[in-house]
């Protein structure tokens, strides 16, 4: 990889991560709230954070979206459910 965002070529350096899942292509699955089309394939995405972890030492990952709808359904059918505080 020859730099991230047109910076260049870097020494190994800490860098964060930040992947919102909105990013991924709403065609292959759709992770957050709205249906995104046109997004990365989750083989890209991976892609590019194998080649940013090639480059620097990546010292953190967030993975974020407002609320995922598979978080809100599971929520809802957990919601009372036996052996669950």
């Amino acid at each position: 990889m020859a730099g991230v965002a047109g910076r260049g070529n870097f020494e190994r350096s800490g860098v964060a991560i930040h992947f919102d899942v909105d990013t991924i292509d709403a065609n292959e699955i759709q992770l957050g709230l709205g249906a995104d089309l046109g997004g990365l394939t989750s083989a890209q995405a991976r892609r590019v954070v194998s080649d940013i972890n090639s480059k620097a030492d990546v010292v953190g990952l967030t993975i974020a979206e407002y609320i995922p709808r598979q978080v809100m359904h599971l929520q809802q059918l957990l919601a009372g459910f036996p052996l669950i505080g």
